[in-house]
């Protein structure tokens, strides 16, 4: 089949900044959500990500905005699809749609927005739910379906970093409305800078999630460290 090409808006924008493919409206095509660190659209620094849904009649070179079927635009500064980590898709709500988690870390937000017939313009402030707190929340995502809950892992590596544990369905803000945390060693350990979910790493029929502290000087100077914490129920 021919090779479908999707171009940005606008001079750097920088469209691929972040990418998740998964199906959104559970209609047996698979999604794709593109980001654009660098765009403008919502505000200088605010950053933006594009849904396009998946079908078999897709081809050619079009722009993202013309192609989209649900724009999400950060505000000034959110630095929404600031990196690949800052995105990911997941089953959270039990549906068989998945939904979409997106990290801001310049305003210190993660959003979630579940998945279905999702369309327009939307912000930060309109996701189904979205938790705020400390610098650089957000900076990394991953989401995990357990055999009677699900959660999302949040990290903000500032400083020694954390690793949140939230719910997917509670809009709150962290350090208090989290479900379980941890907390970098040190200064620079920067916990959280690299999050990852939802396979069963040690047979226990549950989801595991991992954490990255890529400065932690455990084993040597700047050596860096991985946790791998326990499943979800």
């Amino acid at each position: 089949s021919e090779v479908w090409r999707l171009v940005g808006e606008a001079v750097d924008d920088a469209l691929g900044s972040a990418l998740a493919v998964g199906d959104v409206d559970n209609d047996g095509y698979d999604d794709l959500v593109t980001c654009a660190s660098g765009s403008s659209e919502g505000g200088e620094g605010g950053g933006a990500c594009w849904l396009v849904f998946g079908s078999d009649n897709k081809s050619g070179e079009d722009r993202i905005g013309d192609e989209a079927d649900a724009t999400f635009l950060g505000a000034a500064g959110d630095a929404v699809g600031d990196s690949p980590l800052t995105l990911t898709v997941a089953r959270l709500d039990g549906d068989d749609a998945l939904d979409i988690v997106l990290g801001a870390p310049g305003r210190g937000a993660v959003a979630t927005w579940l998945g279905g017939s999702l369309s327009g313009t939307q912000t930060l402030a309109a996701a189904d739910t979205l938790v705020t707190g400390t610098d650089e929340l957000g900076a990394a995502v991953a989401g995990a379906e357990g055999p009677v809950g699900r959660a999302v892992l949040a990290g903000a590596p500032d400083g020694a970093g954390t690793g949140f544990l939230l719910d997917p369905g509670t809009t709150t803000a962290v350090p208090g409305g989290e479900r379980a945390s941890w907390a970098g060693a040190v200064s620079g350990d920067g916990l959280g800078g690299a999050t990852a979910g939802g396979e069963d790493l040690d047979g226990d029929s549950r989801p595991d999630f991992v954490l990255a502290a890529p400065g932690s000087d455990d084993g040597a100077a700047n050596a860096g460290k991985v946790y791998v914490l326990p499943g979800i129920e």
